[in-house]
């Protein structure tokens, strides 16, 4: 199936569609290099993924758009359920992160009381497991803070208005750094859309010049690279699976509403729809990297 007809097909997805956006075309899946099969090792996918419906760097209301951004959980080919609101339009919910266990989803939060990291567990229905903690966000500026686990699930960090690393334990304890806790290079957004998959040799990169846009996987020194995507630049990469094995993509619909799917980076290059006809802010709203996270299957 090729992507374009995938988003067609998702379009039937039901739940928060207001419309059935028009589908952009020239969207479509073409491999120009073999590569070797290739299983991370890593984490299994958990059943879940958790989008925010604008970007962390974009917390700004624009007058003739709504303000504020909501959070939600979706099952590929799903309904999306709402985890967080954006209330009166004056509410940001940023930057989902699921634990590497698997077993919570940490989200920043922008709101008129001020900036904290909201830490939620997740059911294996989907369902939100009291209580839910909140976690002081201090010294961040004027933007929700974009959290980011501890290897162990134990510990979250973001960073600061100076961008310092700040560590706090999920009692609200701030801690000082030690291994396992990210770092500075962890929070780095790249000019070049470039992630890293999950066993850290594969790199999927999103390229823009005159003529238009190109979604490459390669080997993490460049060899074996292989084109996704070679279309207009309406479409951008979220985020890899846990077993790196494919990839979500998001794609611009039509200017207010954008498409998700999960591509895989292998042979035959296998389409899944995610969710459609999600409506934004504006047209620069659509999730990216950093608003986007696919659970790993839980664990204990």
């Amino acid at each position: 199936m090729s992507i374009v007809h995938a988003i067609a097909a998702a379009t039937i997805v039901v739940g928060i569609l207001v419309s059935t956006p028009r589908t952009s075309a020239g969207f479509a899946v073409t491999a120009r290099a073999s590569v070797a099969s290739h299983d991370s090792g890593g984490a299994a996918n958990g059943d879940w993924i958790a989008y925010s419906t604008a970007p962390g760097d974009d917390q700004i209301h624009r007058p003739g758009y709504p303000g504020g951004s909501d959070a939600f959980l979706v099952r590929p080919g799903g309904t999306p359920r709402l985890v967080a609101g954006r209330g009166n339009g004056r509410i940001w919910n940023v930057c989902p992160a699921f634990s590497p266990n698997g077993r919570m989803l940490a989200y920043g939060r922008k709101a008129t009381a001020g900036q904290t990291i909201q830490v939620v567990t997740i059911a294996g229905s989907g369902a939100i497991v009291a209580p839910k903690k909140t976690l002081k966000a201090l010294g961040v500026g004027r933007s929700a803070p974009c959290p980011k686990w501890s290897s162990d699930s134990s510990r979250l960090a973001y960073l600061d208005r100076r961008d310092r690393v700040v560590v706090r334990a999920l009692d609200n304890s701030i801690r000082p750094r030690r291994d396992g806790d990210p770092s500075r290079n962890d929070f780095k957004r790249s000019g070049k859309v470039k992630l890293i998959a999950p066993s850290g040799d594969l790199v999927a990169r999103q390229f823009f010049d005159g003529l238009g846009c190109e979604l490459a996987v390669s080997r993490s020194d460049g060899s074996k690279r292989r084109v996704i995507d070679d279309s207009p630049c309406s479409y951008a990469i979220a985020e890899w699976s846990p077993d790196g094995r494919r990839l979500l993509v998001m794609k611009d619909m039509d200017g207010s509403h954008f498409a998700m799917i999960a591509v895989s980076v292998n042979p035959p290059f296998a389409v899944t729809p995610v969710v459609a006809g999600v409506p934004v802010n504006h047209a620069r709203s659509w999730p990216t990297y950093g608003d986007v996270s696919w659970q790993p299957r839980p664990r204990r």
